[in-house]
């Protein structure tokens, strides 16, 4: 790191700490005024309330499940402005969440170093989301915004034994608000820069008393973009979408009830732009054929002569069972999902027609029916489960020559008589790909007390997966047929169909021994073993000399665990030493022409988490996080450039820092959040290669604001406050060896928002 970039790094850390500093000392006075009196009773004995988590599909105390578990309740994200997926890593240390080329196809979720890169519908995250317990098979589809959130758990570790499919190394686990027999609800409406637009609300209440409740949630999003095209003068990575929840609460007796959930999603967005950060030797023949090379100086700004777009619909049913039969308890789900994506993209990110990407689109239909059976003894909380699933992935897209593919594939003026083997409209006319799966479980998960405050934990899943694709893609590219021509220069040329079929069966596991301290918190020792399914490559533009299928990606884990309260639940301390080893990791590299599916690397994630809330004092409450993660590829990793180095998007060191404060004044309450992230220097290429590299960064967030009595919520608010410029993901330019892109993440943001709940 250069020590101008240094300086400007410190600097804006150093506007980080005076903007805290400047907040907190107005409420000094006030807080040692209230602390030089006696106050009442009540406040003396205030301290942070219990969470209750369902990491083990109970309702538990997080301080007693042996699982390394972070709570983040709805109220919570409001108060930190954390309003997305993929925001929550503001508050979860051991979260990284990046977009490349569209939240649809380009999203990865990691946990503790370890996710699956996209942009292939064939690949599965390690990290599972569910929404209200029903499981979101992409991860581009579970990237939403966050509304009328009751808790979203982020479980940390692999969770395949009760969570199931594809949570390798965890789940996020997002439950939202339940209808209530109470009138209750919310509306709100924020503006900010950007022209950013965002009204929301909800409403809950009875139809008939104690038997019938709804609930209907809504949100509209609406922002410009932050990165500018030169070309045209439009603003890419903008925000257009909107979301709708529906819910029926039925509950005709005590111990039955059913509850029916209808969402939908839509976007329309022109997402995601990618500028420059470095330009190779082959910036000279754009520069030849009349291309604009923007400053790489972290502007904001692009060229490029085709739409960039990202659409999203998503809608799903969903209906959740729960009847207590006396001896037990059945929970019953069923679901039916329904999302379709379409991306349009500049091939090639510049301003010259090299190449056009005139429209992905995508779809996955997945359909599930869940049952568990959970029953208690004096000795003994037992759960019995089976789960199926079925899925259908489609794709179907085209890459084109542009105009001026001649010119730049052969040089600045190649002979007369090549150039009509890149005619501009020819190349892939077609990629199409089709896949049918489905997956049977079953699995037990059961809690045995041994006394004197011992726990035992022992869950087994056994699972089949079966799936069965296709894939193809048909061009009229003459480059591909013509007599004596390079290998390299056979561009754009079709892939014969390939028919291909995964079966495998597994079975995984947990075993834990947990030992709860008197006073509250436990230690505990936790063994388990994950499994990520392997599958179909579902990108024909890329089968050529690759695999048509790839292996599973499995985990052992080791992990030790201490939680504990401390001075009278003031004070709450959680942390975990852990250990994965990863065989088969399911690697998706992008190397300036295409992706290429791989299996061959074994992978080790261990380190230590650490997190903390401190109540200092009634109404101010200190909150942490520190993640130490050493996640690095095995030395019998195939690739030898990869051996024993930090893998891709794994920050070693993350750290948050958050300071809530919530105090009377006047005839209202000020109240505040302030959150720091922190994130170490990463390699964002899957290929580790060093002009991948994004710095370490922090991002600083804030709201401030004053509740009036009628429960009337103004607030201030601001993302990224120092204005960090950072990229998510830095690739090689298609086609332009010694250039990269990168997609840069949301600048500082900040506005105004007005909250009346009722």
């Amino acid at each position: 790191m250069s020590k101008r970039h240094e300086s400007t790094v410190c600097a804006r850390r150093r506007c980080a700490l005076a903007l805290a500093v400047a907040v907190a000392l107005p409420l000094v006075p006030a807080w040692a005024q209230e602390a030089a009196g006696d106050p009442p009773a009540e406040e003396r004995a205030a301290t942070l309330d219990s969470v209750t988590v369902t990491a083990t599909r109970r309702a538990l105390d997080i301080d007693s499940v042996p699982v390394a578990v972070t709570a983040i309740g709805g109220d919570e994200l409001v108060a930190s402005n954390v309003l997305d997926t993929q925001s929550l890593s503001m508050l979860a240390p051991s979260l990284v969440v990046t977009t490349s080329g569209s939240e649809a196809g380009g999203a990865v979720i990691r946990v503790r170093g370890i996710g699956t890169a996209a942009s292939n519908p064939g690949l599965e995250g390690s990290v599972g989301v569910l929404v209200d317990g029903i499981y979101r098979s992409r991860s581009g589809l579970a990237l939403t915004d966050l509304v009328d959130i009751d808790q979203v758990e982020v479980l940390r570790g692999p969770q395949s034994t009760l969570f199931g499919k594809n949570t390798s190394s965890g789940v996020i686990n997002i439950q939202t608000r339940k209808p209530t027999f109470v009138n209750e609800g919310f509306v709100a409406a924020s503006l900010g820069n950007f022209d950013s637009t965002v009204f929301s609300g909800a409403w809950s209440g009875p139809v008939v008393d104690d038997t019938l409740a709804l609930r209907f949630s809504a949100q509209y999003n609406q922002r410009d973009g932050y990165v500018h095209n030169t070309f045209d003068g439009r603003d890419y990575n903008n925000r257009d979408r909107w979301l709708a929840r529906a819910q029926a609460l039925w509950t005709p007796t005590d111990d039955f009830s059913l509850r029916l959930i209808a969402d939908a999603v839509q976007k329309r967005e022109n997402c995601c732009a990618a500028p420059y950060t470095q330009y190779g030797a082959t910036a000279a023949f754009l520069r030849l054929l009349g291309g604009t090379l923007p400053a790489y100086d972290g502007s904001y700004e692009v060229a490029f002569d085709a739409e960039v777009r990202s659409d999203v619909d998503e809608a799903g049913l969903s209906a959740l069972v729960e009847w207590g039969l006396g001896w037990a308890t059945l929970n019953g789900t069923l679901s039916y999902r329904d999302g379709k994506s379409l991306v349009m993209s500049d091939g090639d990110f510049s301003d010259v027609d090299l190449s056009r990407l005139t429209g992905d689109h995508g779809s996955a239909i997945t359909r599930i029916a869940e049952f568990t059976l959970r029953g208690q003894g004096d000795r003994i909380d037992w759960m019995a489960g089976t789960y199926l699933g079925w899925e259908e992935v489609g794709f179907d897209g085209q890459t084109l020559f542009g105009a001026r593919a001649g010119h730049y594939f052969l040089g600045a003026l190649p002979p007369a008589a090549v150039l009509p083997l890149y005619t501009e409209g020819t190349g892939l006319q077609l990629r199409r790909a089709r896949q049918s799966g489905r997956t049977q479980a079953v699995y037990t998960h059961n809690i045995v007390r041994l006394g004197h405050g011992f726990d035992l934990t022992l869950g087994l899943r056994h699972v089949r997966e079966d799936k069965d694709g296709y894939g193809f893609s048909v061009s009229n590219s003459p480059s591909c047929t013509f007599p004596g021509l390079p290998a390299a220069a056979r561009i754009l040329c079709s892939v014969p169909r390939y028919q291909a079929a995964y079966e495998d069966e597994r079975t995984v596991g947990v075993a834990s021994l947990a030992k709860n301290l008197d006073g509250g918190g436990s230690v505990y020792f936790t063994y388990s073993t994950g499994f990520k399914a392997g599958g179909i490559n579902l990108d024909p533009a890329n089968a050529v000399g690759g695999t048509a299928v790839f292996k599973p990606e499995t985990v052992a884990s080791y992990e030790l665990g201490l939680k504990m309260p401390l001075f009278d639940r003031r004070l709450f301390l959680r942390t975990a030493l852990f250990r994965m080893d990863y065989d088969d990791v399911q690697l998706n590299t992008f190397d300036g022409i295409g992706f290429r599916i791989s299996n061959e690397a074994s992978a080790r994630s261990q380190g230590v988490e650490l997190e903390a809330d401190w109540y200092i004092a009634p109404g101010y409450k200190l909150r942490g996080g520190y993640s130490y993660n050493k996640a690095e590829y095995g030395e019998d990793t195939f690739n030898a450039a990869l051996r024993g180095r930090q893998i891709t998007n794994a920050p070693k060191r993350t750290g948050l820092l958050g300071f809530d404060f919530d105090r009377p004044v006047g005839a209202g309450t000020l109240f505040g959040s302030i959150s720091a992230r922190y994130q170490g220097g990463v390699n964002t290429g899957a290929n580790l290669d060093p002009a991948k590299w994004q710095d370490a960064y922090t991002l600083v967030n804030a709201r401030i604001g004053l509740r009036l009595r009628n429960d009337v919520e103004i607030a201030l608010w601001g993302n990224n406050l120092t204005d960090e410029y950072y990229n998510m993901v830095i690739f090689d330019s298609v086609a332009q060896a010694g250039s990269y892109n990168g997609y840069p993440g949301l600048p500082r943001t900040y506005g105004i928002d007005v909250r009346k709940r009722f």
